[in-house]
């Protein structure tokens, strides 16, 4: 999909994230972004702190408002961690006064599961493209120095009724298991070594999320991503964990360098729990 946004530049500040583009009428679907970026369009982004209702009030970014991402995630047909009803969604995101069709900064603690699970749900819920993920989260924008406020910021209710959800970001078990066999279909389990050894779907390759990060914690370059990821050629990849939060990272960042890619939301604690799923153990896919 494609839409066209605000003018709007975000422009690389350091070189430890992935690969900024120059925005000027037109849109990058997705996009991380600098704490200097961010900073420098206040006033002309929504912020959206992912964080629980007591650390936002602690302190968060200039005029940003609040929606704790973990409520966008529940117990679905028994399964764990699932995204949660659209009415049930579209009620929360309308409450906290996020609106759909503005370029939107994402941010949480750091580079977390919550933050970039948030990301993917405003995406499946219908917002348009132009959702950007703040590399670092609060924790580098406090180290930088930046301004950080307690003031409540009180929410005007949005409207998504317009919206219609995104189902190009998510794939079921019966997908998966139509898909298996797929040449062109990488699948990516990015649980740990342990837990992936323990019992994964057969023909996953094993890169634990948590590779996606430098040292300091900020995401690498999509170059670096890429190559972690052995340069998929297939036309789509597929990322799960044990309940789709570590696969959000890696998602994203598997979206943000070019690639088309969806989550299976119901992940492990799905398929590891279904004794009809065929399963595969061991270091090797």
């Amino acid at each position: 999909m494609k839409h066209i946004a605000p003018a709007l530049v975000l422009l690389a500040a350091c070189t430890s994230s992935p690969e900024q583009e120059e925005i000027v009428d037109d849109v990058i679907v997705w996009e991380v972004v600098s704490t200097g970026d961010v900073a420098s369009q206040l006033d002309t982004v929504q912020l959206v702190d992912v964080r629980s209702a007591s650390a936002y009030d602690r302190g968060h970014l200039p005029g940003a408002l609040n929606i704790d991402g973990e409520a966008l995630r529940g117990n679905v047909g028994g399964v764990r961690g699932q995204a949660v009803a659209r009415a049930e969604a579209l009620q929360l995101l309308e409450s906290a006064g996020i609106e759909p069709g503005l370029t939107t900064v994402v941010y949480g603690d750091e580079n977390d599961t919550t933050t970039a699970r948030t990301l993917w749900s405003l995406g499946l819920y219908g917002a348009e493209d132009s959702l950007r993920l703040m590399d670092g989260g609060l924790a580098q924008w406090e180290d930088e120095g930046r301004e950080v406020s307690d003031a409540a910021v009180t929410p005007t209710a949005s409207s998504w009724a317009e919206t219609t959800a995104d189902d190009f970001l998510v794939v079921d078990k019966a997908w998966v298991l139509e898909h298996l066999e797929d040449a062109d279909v990488a699948f990516f389990d990015v649980r740990s070594s342990g837990e992936y050894e323990g019992g994964h779907i057969p023909g996953a390759q094993n890169v634990e999320w948590t590779r996606n990060l430098d040292s300091d914690g900020l995401f690498l370059p999509s170059s670096d991503t890429l190559d972690l990821h052995s340069n998929p050629t297939q036309p789509t990849v597929v990322v799960y964990c044990q309940s789709g939060a570590r696969a959000s990272v890696s998602w994203a960042l598997l979206d943000f360098a070019g690639l088309d890619v969806r989550l299976y939301d119901g992940s492990w604690n799905e398929w590891g729990e279904d004794p009809e799923t065929p399963k595969n153990e061991g270091a090797t896919p």
